[in-house]
């Protein structure tokens, strides 16, 4: 008997831990932070807000840097409205600088380096002359402090090098047939990206009619020399032509790249992903060919997400919507439908961002029956490809959501449908709804927001 009330006190024990264990899960299981394990635990994120002033003389170009969660915001006026942002040493480093056209007509040619201080103001760190360099896409910052950017030199654009100690510029990159530009650093910070525009010397020379070859090439920075991308891929296309390649994409790890081909004037086309440690090459073709693919983001897990019409392996008829391609095993996970046709699903769904895990996708939705009415709406990855979840906020016209890096807070912009004024408001929500930081009504146009993470 005593045997048998011991053993029915610990099955009691048993069942009261399963049942607070149960409950514990529920209370955290609405939109946990999907990104805590790749971002540092000591983190302070802040939303910079790019745009330019509206004011009754004159337009200026402003950056708003926000701190959501104290609530705190300061605005500046820089220059130019043309930017670049680094991240590295624990520094946040925002490049502005005049673009090729705003050279015509100045005479100041230089990058302006900011920093945000601990006293949170934005102080001017250093002045980088450019010479007769007439920069013409985002300058790169590596973490041995040189700057990789393109320009027009004697009318000819090419990739240079600016070595930031002496303010020395050196071209390294010059394109026989045509004019190299828009170099993007790897996040390795070993290869440079680049496009290659054909037949031309600069952008200065291009219209619509005469600039419609474009290719990418990779620049290997220790070896000083280029990866034919062009060549590397012509095999696997079965004979087809595609003169353009566009929406150049490096994986977290710098392995993988992708971009499309057959894009623009050529649409529709396919997405390529290279294995550079290989040069493997790997094809993502639509259902048909009038199946466009388009790219999203890469994971940290070296996943793409995508969107597009394609028929998975086994599968006789297409899926149309947001997808997974895993290029470790080659193959497309479905994850959702942007078309809902029935009265409790939005008409539409547009998703606007997802977390560095591709777990969780933000967007907007368009409701049914209110045609003016666009909500926030969340969904989670690793169940159906139907859930969601609604955010109740006090906008109802929402656009440009994106996650913040650790997936805590979301930020939008919305604005008034009635005024048309393009005049907007800045506003960052939990993953639940709460409002953390509202702007109120801005006198900002044309905004662009953008989160940094800096470490504390």
């Amino acid at each position: 008997m005593k045997h048998d009330l011991v053993k029915l006190y610990f099955i009691v024990i048993l069942l009261m831990v399963t049942i607070l264990g149960v409950s514990c899960i529920k209370s955290n299981s609405s939109i946990p932070s999907p990104t805590a394990t790749h971002v540092n635990s000591s983190t302070n994120e802040l939303l910079l807000v790019w745009g330019t002033t509206k004011n009754a003389e004159q337009a200026s170009c402003t950056l708003w840097i926000i701190y959501p969660e104290e609530n705190q915001a300061k605005m500046e006026d820089v220059p130019w409205c043309s930017h670049s942002e680094a991240y590295t040493d624990s520094v946040v480093r925002i490049m502005v600088f005049p673009t090729y056209l705003d050279t015509l007509s100045e005479t100041t040619n230089e990058i302006l380096v900011y920093i945000i201080t601990e006293e949170r103001q934005l102080a001017l760190s250093q002045t980088i002359p450019l010479g007769e360099v007439r920069i013409t896409a985002q300058p790169q910052w590596a973490t041995n402090s040189i700057i990789y950017f393109s320009g027009i030199l004697e009318n000819k654009e090419k990739i240079f090098r600016l070595h930031i100690g002496d303010n020395a510029i050196e071209s390294i990159i010059d394109a026989m047939d045509g004019f190299a530009t828009a170099p993007q650093l790897s996040p390795d910070g070993k290869y440079i990206s680049y496009e290659i525009w054909h037949e031309q010397n600069s952008r200065g020379e291009c219209t619509f009619l005469n600039c419609q070859t474009k290719t990418y090439s990779v620049w290997d920075i220790e070896q000083q020399r280029s990866v034919d991308i062009s060549a590397l891929i012509k095999p696997s296309l079965a004979g087809k032509s595609y003169f353009t390649q566009c929406d150049f994409r490096w994986a977290p790890s710098s392995q993988y790249v992708a971009f499309t081909i057959g894009c623009g004037v050529q649409t529709p086309g396919s997405v390529v992903v290279i294995n550079l440690s290989n040069y493997e090459v790997q094809l993502i073709n639509g259902a048909d060919d009038q199946s466009p693919i388009n790219i999203h983001k890469w994971t940290v897990l070296d996943t793409l997400i995508l969107d597009g019409r394609v028929v998975q392996e086994n599968e006789v008829f297409p899926f149309e919507g947001y997808f997974l391609y895993s290029v470790k095993n080659k193959k497309i996970e479905t994850l959702l439908s942007p078309y809902r046709n029935n009265q409790n699903s939005p008409d539409w769904i547009f998703i606007e961002d997802w977390t560095m895990d591709g777990l969780y996708a933000v967007g907007q939705t368009q409701i049914p029956g209110e045609i003016r009415t666009v909500k926030v709406v969340i969904f989670d990855m690793r169940t159906s490809q139907d859930t969601e979840q609604y955010l109740t906020v006090s906008d109802t016209n929402i656009d440009s959501v994106l996650w913040s890096s650790t997936g805590q807070m979301i930020a939008y912009n919305s604005f008034n449908w009635d005024t048309r004024n393009d005049l907007t408001r800045v506003v960052v929500v939990s993953t639940t709804g709460e409002t953390i930081f509202d702007s109120g009504l801005t006198n900002i146009i044309n905004s662009e927001l953008m989160w940094v993470t800096v470490s504390t």
